[in-house]
């Protein structure tokens, strides 16, 4: 019987608008002035990583992303870490904060079964956060991190 494998991009992909799904697809940078916090359902919405896509050990955790227009996302990577950091924990508060920056620290290595466990749950939470659209539930919406 043949291996199952998933590739990163796969579920880079489902990971990416399981965030924008959660935050209502509405940049999160607070006081937005380039997209004056609206909608972006129709593009420009971006799932925008705190750290890093090449540390794993935030790259698929809910806390380390949130959705951001196009412009705020470019001020964030560019401008100093002070202003991310702010911003993060602004979002997630002090905390949970503190939680994702010692999770970071780690090292994680995600075998294939994982990386297909870890798909599959992420799939199963973007099913679950459309039903709840589709309900008329707004604003963010919980994310269950996979691990």
């Amino acid at each position: 019987m043949p291996k199952k494998t998933i590739k990163n991009a796969t579920i880079d992909t489902g990971f990416s608008k399981l965030i924008r799904e959660r935050d209502q697809y509405i940049c999160q940078m607070p006081l937005c002035q380039h997209c004056e916090n609206h909608s972006l359902r129709s593009g420009g919405a971006e799932c925008s990583h705190y750290r890093g896509r090449r540390y794993l050990a935030g790259r698929w955790h809910p806390d380390n992303c949130i959705t951001l227009c196009h412009p705020a996302h470019v001020e964030i990577d560019q401008g100093p870490q002070a202003l991310h950091v702010r911003l993060m924990v602004r979002v997630l508060g002090e905390i949970r904060h503190d939680m994702l920056v010692e999770r970071l620290q780690r090292t994680f290595k995600y075998p294939q079964w994982e990386r297909i466990e870890m798909h599959q749950h992420y799939t199963a939470q973007l099913r679950h956060l459309e039903r709840l659209r589709s309900e008329g539930q707004t604003g963010v919406l919980p994310v269950v991190a996979w691990d």
